[in-house]
């Protein structure tokens, strides 16, 4: 299914009066492609929803092609199980940049998935006009943000999901990593989502007690609260069926910022055939071979495409570096 340009898209805009950034994203199509094949409750579709935006948001500012994965995982133990209905999130988004001509081409392509809490019986319902409560669905987590750049160092921070919603959870960890004043706004229904990110710009003169947010004077901290109120008004049903300009030009058309362009977004798994040989190459043989001798196969389902990679004994052979059994029955 073909993203189309205004449903599945990024816009990324500055500001030219204050050194402040952001990002308004909308999946749709894409969105529905990484649902399908997952029997998951409106509420679990509307979080993955919110948080698949926010790995899109995230990745926009990126410096080079790299992978950002957001990861919500529920904190249990053997004393203290998790009670909530999902055991963990992950959302990725793979964003690639490659010059051609005299511009820079960007592409965003995501994935996600939910594992759901198997003894806790599933709800249904989901809140529309405010942010999913994000205790009720994953009780006490963590929230992790993994950034894999194609060439360079990985880097991941972790902060306790404290805040009852995923978009305070990421303000708080843009406020304890990286010291940015950052907020998101991120919204989800059933089959499409959108959100957007407002953001102070990083080494741009430092934090005082005078200026907490770190710019430069007072007229510039209150032109980013202003904003900031502004960006706040933004309704629900405006970021998810107007079109991106159509957003920016109803909340700042009094003031001077500029947009890059449109970025395409895209659902695209990374699974393949040989990345799973390298999963069964570390697993013992004698499990394998208990589960050959049950079923005839190996069956290994991808667990956010479900596509499903079966191996037979001979192939299992020669992936485990074997002789061959037919060769063996000779």
């Amino acid at each position: 299914m073909a993203a189309n340009s205004t449903n599945d898209c990024v816009l990324p805009f500055y500001f030219r009066n204050i050194a402040a950034r952001g990002a308004i994203v909308k999946i749709q199509n894409s969105f529905i492609e990484a649902l399908n094949n997952h029997q998951y409750t409106s509420p679990v579709n509307s979080l993955l929803g919110e948080c698949l935006i926010a790995s899109c948001l995230m990745s926009t500012h990126l410096k080079s092609s790299a992978r950002l994965s957001i990861q919500a995982r529920a904190i249990s133990s053997k004393s203290k199980p998790n009670q909530a209905m999902i055991n963990m999130l992950v959302a990725e988004t793979y964003m690639t940049k490659k010059n051609v001509g005299d511009r820079v081409q960007q592409t965003q392509q995501i994935r996600g998935l939910a594992r759901m809490n198997e003894t806790v019986e599933p709800h249904t319902g989901v809140l529309l006009d405010k942010n999913v409560d994000l205790g009720s669905l994953l009780g006490r987590s963590q929230l992790a943000v993994t950034i894999e750049p194609d060439t360079g160092e990985r880097y991941q921070g972790i902060v306790d999901a404290q805040a009852d919603s995923l978009s305070n959870s990421l303000e708080d960890y843009f406020q304890q990593s990286e010291q940015l004043d950052t907020r998101f706004y991120l919204f989800a229904s059933e089959n499409q989502c959108a959100g957007m990110i407002m953001q102070e710009m990083p080494n741009h003169g430092g934090k005082s007690e005078r200026h907490p947010i770190g710019f430069a004077d007072e007229e510039e901290s209150k032109l980013w609260e202003e904003l900031l109120v502004m960006a706040g008004s933004l309704k629900r049903e405006e970021l998810i069926n107007l079109p991106p300009e159509d957003c920016l030009h109803r909340l700042f058309h009094q003031h001077d910022y500029g947009t890059a362009e449109l970025v395409p977004v895209q659902f695209a798994c990374r699974c393949s055939i040989e990345g799973t040989k390298n999963a069964i190459k570390i697993v013992d043989y004698q499990e394998l071979d208990d589960i050959l001798k049950k079923d005839g196969e190996v069956a290994l389902d991808c667990e956010f495409c479900s596509t499903r990679y079966r191996f037979d004994r001979k192939a299992i052979a020669g992936i485990k570096g074997l002789p061959d059994p037919q060769d063996t029955i000779n």
